[in-house]
């Protein structure tokens, strides 16, 4: 059975609200400054969507592949960032359609939570991987989000999160496969946090979840002056710099970065 893996990622990368688009780029940022270092000849970009992270991983690796399950995505990429040494492929997180050891890097950015075995995926990423190879790995905190409530919605090829994860979930899912396991957070400024987490923000999305609705539920500019008007402050007004990276409180962050090597 083929898995849905797009994300975000799939969405226009100036469309979307700023705290979600600046959450998506700084993290590819981040990966390509940890990458610099390593200069992988090839890389593999998991849920490439729109393909704007695999064009800039281009920057630091030789030759990037960006593979998602998304058609139309897939399109989009492939017409929007014509260079040489970066393609796009239609393929599943679950099976790979690559040989053994192909890849010196593999980022995969908030895809697991949505795949149906998370294992089979996790085994696939370190197959594909060269010995010394670097898996950089996100997905959102369940100690940030919470647990995903019954949500009849929630299956495969749906675009729904399956499932969240802890930071020692993560831990327990790659150490078996990688000789080294490293966890970051991904933090946001606490303004956002209270705002995120706010009573009313997480009701909208019990009944967006209960409904099947993925899209907003409010025009833009009515949730922006509702935010401003109750807490002072809107997902718009994020930039990049109220997002930062730490192993410091893990368990506060808002997503997981989990760095491997095979």
């Amino acid at each position: 059975m083929g898995t849905d893996i797009s994300t975000w990622a799939s969405c226009h990368p100036e469309l979307g609200e700023s705290s979600t688009r600046h959450r998506h780029m700084t993290r590819y940022e981040f990966a390509r400054e940890h990458l610099a270092n390593i200069r992988p000849q090839k890389l593999l970009d998991v849920g490439s969507g729109h393909g704007y992270g695999a064009a800039m991983l281009l920057h630091v690796a030789e030759f990037v592949v960006g593979l998602d399950a998304d058609p139309e995505s897939l399109k989009y990429a492939s017409s929007q960032y014509v260079m040489p040494d970066l393609r796009f492929v239609h393929g599943d997180a679950h099976n790979l359609p690559f040989d053994d050891e192909t890849f010196d890097a593999l980022v995969t950015f908030e895809v697991i939570e949505h795949v149906e075995f998370p294992d089979k995926m996790a085994g696939e990423s370190a197959r594909v991987l060269k010995p010394g190879g670097c898996l950089i790995l996100a997905t959102p905190n369940c100690h940030f989000h919470g647990p995903l409530p019954t949500n009849p919605h929630a299956k495969p090829n749906t675009g729904y999160h399956m499932r969240h994860y802890y930071p020692e979930d993560v831990l327990e899912l790659l150490k078996p496969l990688f000789a080294e396991v490293g966890l970051l957070g991904q933090f946001i400024d606490p303004r956002y946090v209270r705002l995120e987490q706010s009573t009313i923000a997480r009701a909208i999305l019990r009944v967006k979840r209960s409904v099947g609705v993925s899209r907003a539920l409010f025009p833009g500019s009515f949730k922006t002056a509702l935010s401003r008007r109750l807490f002072g402050v809107s997902k718009e007004d994020i930039t990049p710099k109220d997002i930062s990276f730490s192993a410091e409180n893990i368990e506060k962050c808002s997503h997981i970065v989990a760095i491997c090597t095979k």
